[in-house]
Order: structure tokens, then C-alpha cells, then sequence
């Protein structure tokens, strides 16, 4: 099931999809919780930090077809991170959850191979240094 639409976020600062390599994921008491993942793009540093997520997930872009097929469909615009509004992930969240939060969103990371997907109540920040 497609998402009802994908908006790119402007934290992704003109980056283009696959542009960044996925490096490492963190999350537990090390990173207060937080979840932390490291990209490389040619000489450049990127960490996507999300504060206390719902739940994440890392996929192979490949498995993502859907998302490539939408975004043309759409016309783009291409990005780094975007929001996913209805959503089957977000949709099987809110069904399941205990008490759902209607504030919880997802989240894409359109990384080179893998793709970091996000259910969290905070947009994800993107650091970038050289």
C-alpha cells in the first residue's frame, strides 16, 4: 500500500537520493535513546538524529519501488528526507498501538542502498560537516 503522498523536508539541505552512504545506526542508552545514523557523501559527514523514536527500521532502497515509483509519479521533488503521510507502516502503528499518538509521523532517509525509515512524534535533524 502506497503512502497518500511524500513531502521532501527542507532539512535535506539539496541533497539528492543515494547520494549519502548509510555508515551505522545507534540507539539505546549510549545515545540517551536517541536514535543517530552516520552517512558519508564524498568528503562530507551527515548524522540524522531523531530524539526518542517510536520505532525504526532500516530497508534496502531496492525493496522500496513504491517510493521511487510515487515520487515520479508526483513529479518529485527529490530529496534526502521526506515525510510519508498515510502511510501502511504508520497506519499498522496507529491500528496496534496501545494508545496511539496522532502525532507520531513517518519518516524516510533515502540513503545510496539502504533506506532509514522513522515513526517518531520529532522530525529528524540533519548535521552536516566537511
Amino acid at each position: 500500500m502506497e503512502p497518500k503522498s511524500i513531502n521532501v523536508l527542507d532539512i535535506s539541505e539539496s541533497l539528492p537520493p543515494g547520494a549519502a552512504k548509510l555508515l551505522d545506526v545507534r540507539f539505546g542508552a549510549d545515545s540517551d535513546w536517541n536514535l543517530i545514523a552516520r552517512y558519508s557523501n564524498a568528503d562530507e559527514a551527515i548524522s540524522v538524529v531523531v530524539e526518542s523514536p517510536t520505532a525504526f527500521r532500516v530497508t534496502d532502497e531496492g525493496n522500496l519501488i513504491w517510493y521511487w515509483s510515487m515520487l515520479s509519479r508526483q513529479g518529485g521533488p527529490w530529496g534526502f528526507v521526506y515525510e510519508l503521510e498515510g502511510s501502511a507502516w504508520l497506519a499498522e502503528y496507529e491500528s496496534s498501538a496501545a494508545s496511539p499518538r496522532s502525532e507520531v509521523k513517518h519518516y524516510l532517509v533515502a540513503g545510496s542502498d539502504e533506506c532509514l525509515e522513522v515513526l517518531s512524534e520529532t522530525q529528524p535533524v540533519v548535521q552536516r560537516r566537511n
